[in-house]
């Protein structure tokens, strides 16, 4: 069976969301995505892998913008997985860079520290490895323009959530909305 992966274009109006492995430099600019499941719904997956990756958890607001079947030559063979690609607007508040460990990396192993930062979606094209540019032309126009929806009561509705064990003003919190850090 093909393995099934799933990637996320998250934007906001400060760009692509973006990362890079600072414990492995020759690893490229990647965006937010991993394995399905066997058995997983896609949705459920793409839900998932941005949590695992990034910290935020988010439950709706994916677009899905297509799949296609990528492959590429590893250790002198030949490797084929599917791509299913979607697209998450993203509120504008969140931090210009942030640290955040997958706990739980597919090919096993220790934690693996990501580096969160914005890049200019002009320069995700040339910048962005291992294929994954390959739907960025897909991105709505308004992509990178997410104002917040206000509440019942006027106040900011909370769109996301930054989860994990944080360090906040000498307090430690379990789940945390991102506006803390700010």
């Amino acid at each position: 069976m093909t393995p099934r992966k799933v990637l996320i274009y998250g934007t906001s109006s400060s760009g692509l969301l973006v990362f890079d492995e600072p414990e492995f430099s020759e690893v490229p600019i990647q965006v937010p995505g991993g394995t399905v499941d066997p058995d997983e719904d896609i949705f459920e997956a793409v839900q998932r892998e941005f949590h695992e990756e990034t910290g935020l958890h988010f439950t709706s607001g994916f677009d899905h913008l297509g799949t296609t079947s990528y492959s590429f030559v590893r250790d002198g063979q030949r490797h084929t997985h599917e791509r299913a690609y979607f697209h998450l607007k993203l509120p504008n508040d969140l931090p210009e860079s942030w640290r955040h460990y997958e706990r739980e990396p597919s090919g096993g192993g220790k934690p693996i520290l990501f580096r969160f930062f914005w890049l200019d979606l002009r320069l995700a094209r040339s910048r962005l490895g291992l294929g994954m540019e390959e739907f960025l032309h897909r991105i709505p126009a308004d992509g990178c323009d997410q104002s917040r929806r206000e509440g019942s009561q006027g106040e900011p509705e909370p769109l996301y959530r930054l989860c994990g064990r944080r360090q906040i003003a000498g307090t430690t919190a379990d789940c945390v909305r991102t506006e803390a850090f700010a």
